[in-house]
């Protein structure tokens, strides 16, 4: 199961009398949670705020925040029964990194353009990318990985090149002007507020692309009048059988 970091992590264990019998509450349980590849547990062992709603049921709501890490954790229950027997009960869970309102990270500015910008630029700049992508950062599980790639070079890129733009979000390019009329024409907006390698990057995003509608252009499909000899040629035709 996967759960995305800041979210609270619903934690189960069922135990049972006996392999398919009814459930069974345990004389002790600890919690432990552990990051897979670290020697110190992320949480616990604890027993303290494990609910037991049903006989055998045990719960623990797990607040992680923005700074935990991503990755693999191992959830580990151990309990001892009615008989003073140890029980245990374990499961692999993956968090994953949340997104923080912007496309990409600093750091992946930096790895894509080799220049750095501020988190202030960043998010202005992811900002631009939101409103002409037509899709909110928030929703990247319902992304392609291909989509979600070229959103980050294109947030990257924006980055880079809106940082060194000086009122930015006051500039327009004109086409043409007519002095005496005082008449301006003005080019098409994502010329001046897209970077031109954010505005290639985005030209690839699947949503972006034309698409071909295929036309069969079997006459078979076609209706055609049957005492129209012209259309003999596009008739199924059966022998009728009987004389010859």
């Amino acid at each position: 199961m996967s759960f995305l970091q800041g979210t609270t992590v619903a934690l189960t264990a069922q135990f049972y009398e006996y392999a398919g019998g009814p459930g069974t509450n345990l004389a002790s349980l600890t919690l432990t949670v552990t990051k897979v590849g670290d020697g110190t547990p992320t949480l616990g062992p604890l027993s303290t705020g494990v609910g037991n709603p049903a006989n055998g049921l045990y719960t623990y709501a797990w607040s992680t925040s923005l700074a935990t890490p991503a990755g693999d954790y191992t959830v580990v229950w151990d309990g001892t029964d009615a008989d003073l027997e140890p029980v245990q009960a374990s499961e692999v869970i993956t968090v994953t990194e949340a997104v923080t309102a912007t496309w990409c990270s600093l750091a992946e500015v930096e790895a894509i353009t080799g220049k750095t910008v501020t988190a202030e630029q960043l998010a202005a700049a992811s900002s631009v990318i939101t409103l002409y992508a037509n899709r909110n950062p928030s929703a990247v599980q319902g992304l392609r990985v291909r989509d979600l790639y070229w959103l980050k070079q294109a947030c990257a890129w924006q980055a880079r090149w809106q940082s060194q733009q000086p009122g930015y979000d006051q500039n327009s390019v004109v086409s043409g002007t007519n002095q005496d009329t005082v008449q301006v024409g003005y080019e098409s907006e994502w010329n001046i507020t897209l970077a031109p390698l954010a505005a290639r990057a985005m030209k690839n995003l699947s949503w972006k692309g034309s698409r071909t509608v295929r036309i069969d252009g079997d006459d078979s499909r076609r209706v055609f009048d049957f005492t129209n000899e012209a259309s003999d040629p596009y008739s199924q035709w059966h022998p009728l059988g009987g004389i010859g």
